[in-house]
C-alpha cells in the first residue's frame, strides 16, 4: 500500500472509513461530489458503508470516539439547524441521514468489529488494519574497542591462555583453539573454535608487534 494520511492515522472520520471500504481513495470521492449530489451514483457503495457503520455504531458492535449529529439541538433554538453531540442511542433510532452524521473512528476498532464480522485479516484493506507499530531504530554496530583497551584485552587473555597451556601458545592457532575450547567446557562456558582461532591469531600478532617495539 502507498503511503497515504490514512495508513498512519489512529482515528479517521466515518466517511473516510467507508470510501476505504468500498475501495475508494476518500480523498478522490470528496473531489468528485464536490462537483454535486448527481455524481452520488458513482460512489452508491460509499453511502452503503456509511449506513452500516452507522446502524453499526447504533447496535453497541462499534464503538465511536464522536457523534456529531446535524439538527435541532434539544431544548435549543428551533429556528436553525446546527451540529450538536449526541450518543448512540440517536443513531440506533435511525433518525438521522448518514449525510447529517459525523463519527470518530479508531483503526482498531474498525478492524476488531470487521473480524468480529467474520471477516478474515486479508479482507480488510490494509488502511484499517491495526496502526503499524513505530519502526524501532537500527541499533549502530558496536564500535571496536579503544586500540589501548584492545592492547588490554589481549594481554590479559594471553596470560591466561599461557598459565592454561603450560607457558606456551601452540603456532598453529586452530590447535590452541582446541585445547582452549577443552578448557572452555569444563567451566561450563562454550565457544566456536573461530573466533578462538581468530583471538589466538590476534594474541600472536601483537606478541610480533612488541618483538619490533624492542630496542
Amino acid at each position: 500500500m502507498a503511503l497515504s494520511p490514512w495508513s498512519v492515522a489512529r482515528e479517521m472520520d466515518y466517511e473516510e472509513v467507508a470510501c476505504i471500504l468500498a475501495g475508494y481513495d476518500p480523498a478522490e470521492v470528496s473531489a468528485l461530489l464536490r462537483h454535486g449530489p448527481e455524481f452520488e451514483h458513482q460512489v452508491v457503495e460509499v453511502f452503503a458503508w456509511k449506513r452500516q457503520l452507522v446502524e453499526a455504531v447504533g447496535r453497541g458492535d462499534l464503538k465511536s470516539e464522536l457523534i456529531l449529529v446535524y439538527g435541532y439541538p434539544p431544548g435549543g433554538d428551533r429556528t436553525s439547524k446546527s451540529w450538536f453531540r449526541e450518543d448512540e442511542t440517536t443513531l440506533y433510532m435511525n433518525v438521522f441521514e448518514v449525510d447529517e452524521i459525523r463519527m470518530q473512528l479508531q483503526r482498531t476498532e474498525v478492524a476488531r468489529w470487521l473480524k468480529a464480522s467474520g471477516h478474515a485479516d486479508d479482507d480488510i484493506p490494509e488502511a484499517l488494519r491495526v496502526t503499524p507499530k513505530p519502526r524501532t531504530p537500527v541499533a549502530p554496530e558496536d564500535k571496536p574497542p579503544h586500540h589501548r583497551r584492545r592492547h588490554t584485552y589481549l594481554t590479559l587473555i594471553e596470560a591466561l591462555a599461557l598459565e592454561v597451556l603450560g607457558g606456551e601458545i601452540p603456532a598453529e592457532p586452530y590447535k590452541a583453539a582446541a585445547v582452549l575450547q577443552a578448557v572452555l567446557e569444563r567451566q561450563g562456558l562454550k565457544l566456536d573454535k573461530d573466533p578462538i582461532a581468530k583471538t589466538v591469531k590476534e594474541i600472536q600478532a601483537a606478541r610480533d608487534d612488541r618483538a619490533t617495539e624492542r630496542p
